[in-house]
């Protein structure tokens, strides 16, 4: 499904509540989708008609919720809501308005359905009655995505579980955590940690508040750890160093100061292309070379007595 026809499918369901915490029932379905299209893609010998089910399945599972009903009761009494396992009519009625354009037969608007019914729980007699010949593979998969798309923060007993059923299916989780309450240095160790992932080949799966769960193969491998942890802290000191900007006007303030006294090379890789810019200045260009040369050397004791009576011209440097 393109774009397009998500958001199609998903445009009625704006403004609903989808779960007692607030979260809209859009995004809680969109959150599923987005899972399940990831696992679907990975699991092998599903025809594309499967993964097309599965997909439109995580948009419409608990349309339920979208019953007067049941969202009078959300907001008023959620101890003790109303079922909102979807009707076959209801689920059929709602592909046939807002999944139009995808060409559904009538077998697979059951299909759906029949995922959709028994995506908490899978009875006997729903394997009997039931339309597709894999139901209960299909409804597995469905449920484990669903599960994982409403996680606060990664499960890893969970993710086990996963790993003994699918490892030899070629399909493997993991995940990344954090300790830390989400901040601004929480997703910028975040944001090195998906980077490092996904150049290893794994693909995202669901970012939690408190983490990353991923999808891959048995032989996917791990980022290497030291490396993670000094891209982390390169990256760390790197938007530090954004806040220490470059004034070429004024050189009685100085340049480098805090980390970036210890770390002058990153300072100068950080702010390249404004020194760059003012060294081009007729004007700026005088004062920001002696000042960067003044800094580097002398905050680095660089310029001794002994370099001076080499290189007297340095002394200008300090006057």
């Amino acid at each position: 499904m393109d774009t397009s026809q998500v958001r199609k499918l998903l445009d009625p369901q704006f403004g609903k509540i989808g779960k007692s915490s607030g979260e809209q029932l859009w995004a809680h379905h969109f959150a599923s989708y987005t899972v399940v299209r990831a696992f679907a893609q990975r699991v092998p010998n599903l025809s594309d008609r499967e993964r097309l089910w599965l997909e439109l399945s995580a948009l419409t599972h608990d349309i339920g919720k979208m019953r007067e009903e049941w969202q009078r009761k959300i907001l008023t009494h959620p101890e003790s809501l109303p079922p909102h396992k979807p009707e076959q009519e209801e689920t059929e009625e709602y592909l046939l308005k807002h999944a139009d354009g995808l060409g559904l037969t009538a077998d697979d608007r059951k299909a759906v359905w029949d995922i959709t019914r028994t995506h908490h729980y899978v009875s006997k007699s729903d394997l009997q009655q039931a339309s597709i010949d894999r139901l209960g593979f299909l409804v597995y998969l469905f449920m484990r995505a669903d599960h994982i798309a409403s996680m606060d923060q990664p499960n890893l007993d969970y993710l086990a579980e996963l790993n003994d059923f699918y490892n030899d299916r070629g399909v493997a989780f993991t995940a990344f955590e954090f300790s830390r309450f989400p901040s601004p240095t929480s997703y910028l160790v975040l944001h090195q940690a998906l980077k490092a992932y996904k150049e290893a080949g794994w693909d995202i799966l669901t970012v939690c508040e408190a983490g990353t769960i991923f999808i891959g193969t048995p032989k996917t491998p791990l980022p290497e750890k030291d490396q993670l942890t000094e891209s982390i802290s390169d990256e760390f000191l790197k938007q530090s160093l954004r806040f220490q900007k470059p004034d070429a006007r004024n050189f009685t303030k100085d340049l480098l100061s805090g980390m970036s006294v210890e770390h002058p090379l990153a300072y100068l890789e950080t702010h390249g292309a404004e020194i760059k810019d003012d060294l081009g200045d007729a004007i700026k260009k005088p004062l920001l070379f002696l000042k960067l040369c003044k800094e580097l050397l002398d905050k680095n004791n660089q310029i001794t007595d002994k370099i001076l009576r080499e290189f007297p011209v340095l002394d200008i440097l300090r006057s």
